[in-house]
């Protein structure tokens, strides 16, 4: 399986995740709390003054969408 990474900018830290959003998996999911983390983080100036920029992906628990996601996110 190919994978890419992207290089973050130095005033910024990228973190990625493929996730069920949209199946009752994702109920039981802490995952779904990670932006609200993370936005508190970026307004207490990140992690040594580094903003997180996250990016999450439902893929429904489809492995073919799963690997999309990770090979070519937008």
């Amino acid at each position: 399986m190919p994978h890419r990474a992207w290089a973050a900018p130095a005033s910024e830290i990228r973190i990625g995740n493929t996730n069920a959003c949209s199946d009752p998996a994702s109920a039981s999911s802490v995952l779904g709390k990670l932006p609200a983390y993370f936005r508190k983080v970026n307004e207490r100036d990140g992690i040594n003054g580094r903003k997180i920029v996250y990016f999450g992906y439902g893929d429904a628990c489809s492995p073919p969408k799963t690997v999309s996601d990770r090979v070519s996110p937008s």
